[in-house]
């Protein structure tokens, strides 16, 4: 079984990011000793600010990062295409995702039209409502996925979130972290050409 994030790792969604600029509270980072906080300048940069759990975001601000035509206007992430078309003939494809359920529909078109793919798709979403951080629902969401698929003894786990590396290896993953793993294991997969 192959577990592949979206946002990030397949998705490329640059040009929906600004939707979700937040203002962090420099103090309460500065107060909790945030390893993620630099200084460069005089005001401090957080370099985790898009899964930063201490930033403001409106529901507003997440309505319209997960709009439809957004999410429709998504790149994809250089090489992952090819790389999982190839892993689908082989292995399940499970796609994971902090996107809710209500972009269920978009979300699916997007990946048939993107990747091709004809089967159906195997896809697990957070609730609609849910507003909990990445780490908490994939978590939860993991646990779900290993009890309803089938487990061919082959576990790997794509997710461009470093944070999720522990959550996925605790439940048995092998973990890699896109985008740049693509490139690698496309050019791997030309050596057995």
């Amino acid at each position: 079984m192959i577990v592949v994030d979206i946002d990030g790792t397949i998705a490329d969604m640059r040009h929906r990011e600004h939707l979700l600029q937040a203002q962090l509270d420099v103090a309460e980072c500065k107060g909790m000793q945030c390893p993620y906080l630099i200084k460069k300048t005089k005001e401090p940069e957080c370099l985790r600010v898009a899964s930063c759990e201490n930033k403001k975001i409106t529901q507003a601000q997440w309505d319209a990062f997960l709009d439809e035509k957004q999410l429709m206007k998504d790149g994809v992430i250089p090489n992952s295409r090819e790389v999982l078309f190839h892993a689908s003939l082989y292995h399940e494809i499970v796609f994971i995702t902090g996107r809710n359920e209500a972009t269920k529909k978009a979300t699916t078109l997007w990946l048939k039209d993107v990747f091709g793919f004809k089967q159906s798709i195997n896809l697990v979403m957070r609730p609609k409502k849910n507003r909990d951080p990445a780490e908490v629902i994939k978590r939860e969401l993991l646990a779900e996925i290993k009890l309803a698929h089938s487990d061919d003894g082959l576990m790997y786990a794509f997710d461009d979130d470093e944070v999720m590396e522990a959550v996925y290896k605790k439940h048995g993953f092998k973990w890699f972290q896109a985008p740049h793993c693509w490139a690698v294991i496309r050019e791997i997969m030309g050596l057995f050409r």
